[in-house]
């Protein structure tokens, strides 16, 4: 069986919630108050397997304070795809998502971009104390051709609304656009971004996807 490995950066202003909703993802867990900010860099890993391949999902936990982007955007490299988590009741982390795709832009080229318009449980209408978003779901929709972005997502690390389903499109990227048809060599184009870990002979059906 063959196992890739992809690099997926995750940036934003800083307490938008990227550690809480990585680890809702990875480990299924919200920490709640026991908020530790970011210092640099953290890493969270992801596996998947499918019927003939696994992907390897190594996130990259990226801070987002002012003071520390000299440092940080050297972590961008070799990215096979990036996410960018705001806060929805946060109108000033809304206005920075320009920048922060600017970046990567300018750093990676274009590459499957997702955005999370976290902390939706503090808007939704159940909230026992309910808040205003910053930004309207038509201009979150208006996003995607506006910043050249792959899709928007409304998302809450503390409910775990939409965070399976915002990375299952992750993760049906990775595998439909970067990895290789079985039998079939990866692009040199991609060879920096995907990692193969593990490679043994490949099924005499190659009409299939790797992962199907």
């Amino acid at each position: 069986m063959t196992e890739y490995l992809y690099k997926v950066i995750v940036i934003g202003n800083h307490n938008v919630g990227k550690t809480a909703f990585l680890d809702r993802y990875v480990n299924n867990n919200f920490s709640g108050n026991n908020y530790k900010r970011t210092l640099a860099v953290d890493y969270q890993l992801k596996v998947v397997q499918r019927k003939r391949c696994t992907l390897r999902m190594q996130f990259w936990d990226i801070a987002g304070q002012e003071h520390t982007k000299v440092l940080t955007r050297n972590y961008y490299n070799s990215a096979s795809a990036c996410i960018i988590v705001f806060d929805i009741t946060n109108k000033k982390t809304y206005d920075d998502l320009k920048e922060w795709k600017a970046e990567v832009d300018n750093k990676l080229g274009q590459i499957p971009t997702l955005i999370l318009a976290n902390k939706h449980d503090l808007v939704d209408k159940y909230s026992t104390d309910p808040r205003e978003q910053c930004v309207d779901d038509m201009e979150l929709e208006n996003l995607k051709s506006t910043l050249n972005v792959t899709e928007v997502f409304h998302v809450s690390a503390k409910t775990g609304y939409q965070v399976n389903h915002s990375m299952e499109l992750l993760e049906q990227i990775l595998m439909g656009v970067t990895i290789p048809r079985c039998g079939a060599p990866a692009e040199t184009s991609q060879d920096d971004r995907q990692i193969k870990v593990d490679n043994v002979s490949a099924p005499s059906n190659s009409s299939k996807s790797c992962c199907g």
